[in-house]
C-alpha cells in the first residue's frame, strides 16, 4: 500500500507549516481515541517537536508543543492492542489505496495496532506558553 503524510489530509498542510514540518508523533501521548460507526472517530494526541539542543540536565529541549485531533470518517476496520490511559507514541503512519486508509500505530507505551477509515481531517491547537 503506498505511503502518504498527514500534508495530504484537510487541514494537515497548516499543521505541518506551523510545526516546520511533518510531525512524527514520537513520544507524543494518545490522550484520547473514540470509535464510532456511523459518526466521526476522533483521537487526540499531545505532540511536541525535540530539538537537537540540550537543557542543563541533559534533557533534548523540547518546542512546539500541540494538541492534534485526527477525525476519522467511514470507519472500515479497527485492529488495536493493549489500549490503556496516557499511551506514549513511537510513530503514526498512513497508507492509501483506493479503498480508503490505515492509520499505523506504534506506540513505546499503550495502544498499537492500525485502523482502516476512508478519508481523515486534521484539527490542531498550539499550547498556549
Amino acid at each position: 500500500m503506498p505511503k502518504t503524510t498527514i500534508d495530504q489530509f484537510e487541514g494537515g498542510a497548516a499543521l505541518c507549516e506551523w510545526f516546520g514540518g511533518i510531525p512524527s508523533f514520537h513520544d507524543a501521548t494518545l490522550s484520547e481515541l473514540e470509535l464510532r460507526q456511523g459518526a466521526a472517530s476522533r483521537m487526540v494526541f499531545k505532540a511536541f517537536r525535540i530539538t537537537p539542543e540540550t537543557d542543563a540536565a541533559g534533557y533534548f529541549i523540547q518546542e512546539k508543543h500541540v494538541t492534534v485531533t485526527l477525525m476519522l470518517f467511514g470507519l472500515q476496520s479497527v485492529q488495536l492492542a493493549e489500549i490503556m490511559e496516557a499511551g506514549i507514541v513511537f510513530s503514526v503512519d498512513f497508507e492509501r489505496d483506493d479503498e480508503g486508509v490505515t492509520l499505523l500505530l506504534k506506540a513505546s507505551y499503550g495502544a498499537h495496532g492500525c485502523i482502516r477509515f476512508q478519508d481523515m481531517a486534521v484539527a490542531f491547537e498550539p499550547a498556549i506558553s
